[in-house]
């Protein structure tokens, strides 16, 4: 596959209002891309009443743009000690929310978790970001660099997602609807998971 890589959030911490505008003109002037992976969240959890502003405009983008964004369903940190919600823009709606599991397909340590508004179930679906147990490998500045996180699962769910749109010619929506299936299995029975979604992808 062809990537693009822009970063919105370069320096490190920014603000909700330059990462909308930023996204807003990088989508505007990249139509021919219709999969975006988008792997930063906020640390704050996610509002029990209403869509973070952030998550709002996504929804709309994917709408006017007929492309869909692959979201890291944001980590925990170490010291967060029980559960913890999912961060913006992780509760956007029509995105496709990805979080992490191990090695052993069981819910990473730094996994947060849904509903967004209580009756929209997210994340999605989950994929291997490693973990304690098992990191994954990647080459950094300085050569080899063991990582985990939501963030190194979702890009995996990126590919996997521009392959059925622009190799076999889905959908978006016939796209993310096949994902979801093949991650919840032959179970018709099993209620989605607050922290795993509809399962783990193949």
């Amino acid at each position: 596959f062809k990537v693009r890589h822009f970063g919105v959030a370069a320096g490190g911490k920014m603000n909700s209002f330059s990462i909308v505008r930023a996204i807003k003109e990088i989508v505007s002037t990249n139509k021919d891309i219709k999969v975006w992976n988008m792997s930063l969240g906020s640390m704050q959890e996610i509002n029990n009443n209403f869509i973070s502003p952030e998550a709002a405009i996504i929804d709309q983008l994917q709408y006017e743009n007929d492309i869909i964004f692959i979201i890291s369903g944001t980590n925990k940190r170490s010291s967060d000690l029980g559960s913890k919600r999912i961060g913006s823009p992780a509760d956007s709606i029509n995105s496709l929310v990805v979080n992490a599991v191990s090695i052993n397909n069981t819910p990473a340590s730094y996994t947060r978790e849904g509903p967004v508004l209580s009756f929209f179930n997210k994340p999605d679906l989950s994929y291997f970001g490693g973990d304690q147990d098992l990191k994954i490998s990647t080459i950094g500045p300085f050569g080899q660099s063991l990582v985990s996180g939501t963030s190194f699962a979702a890009p995996w769910i990126a590919r996997k997602m521009a392959y059925l749109i622009h190799i076999i010619g889905l959908s978006r929506e016939a796209a993310k609807a096949l994902l979801i299936d093949s991650a919840s299995g032959w179970s018709t029975n099993v209620a989605p998971s607050r922290k795993v979604g509809y399962g783990v992808v193949p």
